[in-house]
């Protein structure tokens, strides 16, 4: 699922989509461990990061990227999506997921491209960044040198052409 779960962030849209999502998964009998979900765009919550950035100006800090918050909503389904599932995390250190599948020899870097978004227009843009682009290439080269098939997912358009330029990946940094 590479994101997109909601329209705009909120609790309500994440729960119908796990709901969605998990019964789809159960009808095609296909466990949760081995269902990748990634964010979106709309999968940030703008209300929150603009909250966000209204505390740190009140406490006279600057907001720090790539701004947490905005993806509680996002967390809060993820985690109930995957509970009781081991191994599948995102958290403020490593805000983005690698979903190992042993029993298949697969392996899905879940790359995060909501990085650089907010609430304001000129953050409106997919990217990765080199510290995630780092993080995934040492995970992905184990699995490599094991035999398994590595994949990727990810929301924003990689090719470019089928959206606005403004919207897609940007070159990452």
């Amino acid at each position: 699922m590479t994101g997109n779960l909601a329209e705009r962030g909120l609790p309500v849209e994440f729960a119908e989509a796990a709901s969605f999502i998990g019964a789809l998964a159960e009808e095609a009998e296909i466990p949760r461990r081995h269902v990748a979900i990634v964010p979106g765009d709309h999968d940030v919550n703008r209300l929150t990061c603009q909250a966000y950035f209204l505390q740190e100006a009140g406490a006279g800090r600057e907001p720090a990227a790539p701004y947490w918050p905005k993806w509680q909503h996002y967390v809060d389904a993820f985690r109930g999506f995957y509970a009781g599932t081991g191994g599948v995390t995102f958290t403020p250190d490593e805000p983005w997921t690698l979903f190992e599948m042993e029993d298949l020899a697969v392996v899905v870097a879940g790359l995060n491209s909501t990085m650089a978004d907010s609430h304001l227009e000129t953050d409106h843009y997919g990217e990765i960044g080199a510290r995630q682009l780092r993080w995934f290439a040492t995970r992905l080269a184990e699995r490599k040198d094991q035999g398994w098939l590595r994949l990727g997912a990810l929301h924003h358009d990689v090719a470019g052409g089928t959206i606005p330029a403004e919207a897609g990946l940007r070159a990452t940094r």
